[in-house]
């Protein structure tokens, strides 16, 4: 008898002590719920998920704002999140927000007869961070090229606009992203290459050209004043 008692309870505490690497073994393996796309929300049946902003607040289906999430709860169930296998499971107390260094999630709910259902993973598209960027200019006979060296290492550089003095002059979609300007006008300038990554974030970077032909111009007028007064000095002799 007692040894059909320790048996029975050895096979207990292992079931018990199995519950949670079984779930955590069918990671990806699981549909993460049906999600509305109007509403932002993901239905997992007696606990449902909304986000908010509830649908991609940028360009090409990014978000570039961290995204608040909050769980409704059936009377009875339990919910528990983690945004990463490598950490514990957390009971659901409180919204909690993705990232774009945490962007996904992965949960599982108890309901309320005891019973734990798979985990479910979801991730969301999410790039917090303007690009970087890099200008310089060349001159070359009587053109000047501007050249915008931008990267981005989440979602990926998508355009660069150009503007000369605050005036727009064009959008290049592709790399090398340069503008030409011919011939150089007399006067100093202000070169703006505003460079946007796909989800929507831009930095902006400036070149500034002094108006070097305005300088050969006053040194000429210089030389000819000097020359002049040397003129005049030699009359009066």
């Amino acid at each position: 008898m007692f040894r059909k008692g320790l048996v029975f309870g050895i096979i207990v505490l292992f079931l018990s002590a199995s519950v949670v690497p079984m779930v955590s073994s069918l990671r990806d393996t699981v549909p993460v719920g049906k999600l509305d796309a109007k509403q932002g929300v993901i239905d997992f049946g007696g606990v449902q998920i909304s986000l908010d902003p509830p649908n991609p607040n940028g360009n090409h289906n990014w978000y570039n704002t961290s995204v608040k999430v909050t769980a409704t709860i059936s009377e009875g169930w339990v919910f528990y999140w983690r945004y990463s296998p490598s950490e514990p499971w957390t009971l659901y107390t409180e919204p909690f927000y993705l990232t774009e260094n945490h962007p996904g999630f992965e949960s599982y709910e108890v309901d309320n007869l005891g019973n734990p259902s798979a985990p479910r993973w979801f991730s969301l598209k999410i790039d917090q961070t303007a690009p970087f960027t890099l200008v310089y200019h060349q001159k070359r006979f009587n053109k000047i090229t501007f050249t915008a060296d931008p990267s981005d290492q989440r979602s990926g550089v998508d355009y660069v606009d150009f503007y000369l003095n605050d005036e727009f002059k064009i959008r290049d979609t592709e790399a090398p992203y340069q503008w030409t300007l011919s011939p150089i006008p007399n006067q100093s300038l202000c070169l703006k290459a505003t460079a946007y990554d796909n989800a929507g974030n831009s930095a902006s970077e400036y070149s500034y050209v002094p108006n070097s032909k305005g300088l050969i111009q006053s040194f000429n007028i210089l030389e000819k004043l000097v020359h002049f007064n040397l003129l005049q000095k030699l009359i009066q002799k």
